[in-house]
């Protein structure tokens, strides 16, 4: 980004009275949490992640990281209240988190299920459910094994007008990749 379009959208964040908008500071806040969260330092990173979503309180991803930030600060327990307690819609990723600070206190049904959602609704999170430590004790027990074979894909079906009704006619494509396989169609 050159010096002039730098100028363009610092002063857009800014405003015409230099005062700073609450995206700028949320953005701010965020980009220092997210230094801190790489520091290790947990706990300060949790509190710019706090005064990040004060500032801007219609992005929702810095309660998910406001959380991830607790957690990897070693209270799985607080990431699960505060993330569950929010009043924002989880994405699959945030229930993969939640799953595995489930598993690591030892929840195994509700890191279940909370995986199974999250891997029907995000299947390339397959691949992290075999490398993060937090799940295995899961995949020890084999639980987790006879889990992911129950797991379901989710598809909307939409025509060229919106919603397919019964009886209507259309065409179907589907492509499915089986992990250690090529594409199935």
């Amino acid at each position: 980004m050159n010096t002039a379009s730098s100028l363009v959208l610092l002063a857009g964040l800014m405003g015409c009275t230099g005062e700073q908008r609450p995206e700028a500071r949320a953005l701010a806040l965020y980009q220092q949490g997210c230094e801190e969260l790489d520091a290790g330092a947990h706990q300060a990173a949790a509190e710019h992640f706090a005064e990040a979503l004060e500032a801007d309180p219609l992005h929702p991803v810095l309660l998910s990281w406001r959380a991830y930030a607790i957690a990897q600060g070693g209270d799985p327990a607080g990431a699960i209240a505060l993330l569950e307690g929010g009043a924002v819609a989880l994405t699959p990723y945030d229930r993969f988190n939640l799953a595995a600070w489930h598993a690591r206190l030892g929840h195994e049904a509700p890191a279940l299920s909370l995986l199974q959602v999250a891997l029907g609704d995000e299947p390339a999170l397959r691949a992290l459910v075999q490398e993060d430590p937090d799940f295995a004790s899961l995949r020890a027990s084999g639980a987790l094994e006879r889990r992911l074979e129950e797991v379901a894909l989710r598809a909307v079906m939409l025509g060229e007008e919106g919603a397919i009704l019964a009886g209507e006619l259309y065409d179907l494509e589907l492509n499915v990749q089986a992990p250690g396989q090529g594409a199935l169609s």
